[in-house]
């Protein structure tokens, strides 16, 4: 079995600890809350086991893959009283922020339509790094959503 690492990105500054397996974060009483940046098709199965378990919950978009993982997350979550908030983080992304900015400021005229295909380069080129060659497998990925999209366009 592998153990926990500390891992640290150098560009934010921020340290976080991976857990293996995933769920003996959820047997740790010092923490309470737990970010889930997994495949899609885990986010429900993990969200449900991290309400049960009593922790606060920060989860990437989509919520989950069907209409019927969504329900019984929110279930679970209303059932368990734990705080749960969507994350959205193309709308926070450095490249999407300075888009809307020249937008904004209407530098390039008045923009009457946009559309950015995609915001993570190795995704749209191919050039996809083994561990998150589930975003391009619609088995893991659940497939891409039309809402996907519209998701990650910047807002006023």
């Amino acid at each position: 079995m592998k153990t926990n690492r500390w891992h640290s990105n150098s560009l934010s500054g921020m340290a976080f600890y991976v857990f293996k397996p995933w769920n003996r974060r959820l047997r740790t009483p010092r923490s309470s809350a737990v970010g889930i940046c997994a495949e899609n098709v885990k986010h429900a199965a993990y969200t449900i086991a991290a309400a049960q378990a009593g922790k606060d919950i920060l989860c990437e978009k989509p919520a989950a893959t069907t209409l019927k993982d969504c329900q019984l997350m929110q279930q679970a979550i209303a059932q368990a009283g734990v705080r749960y908030m969507q994350a959205f983080p193309m709308r926070v992304d450095a490249v999407n922020q300075t888009i809307k900015s020249i937008l904004d400021a209407q530098e390039i005229g008045r923009v009457v339509s946009f559309r950015k295909r995609h915001g993570i380069g190795w995704a749209a080129d191919g050039r996809v790094p083994a561990p998150l060659a589930w975003f391009t497998d619609p088995e893991l990925s659940g497939g891409e959503l039309f809402w996907t999209r519209e998701s990650m366009r910047p807002t006023s």
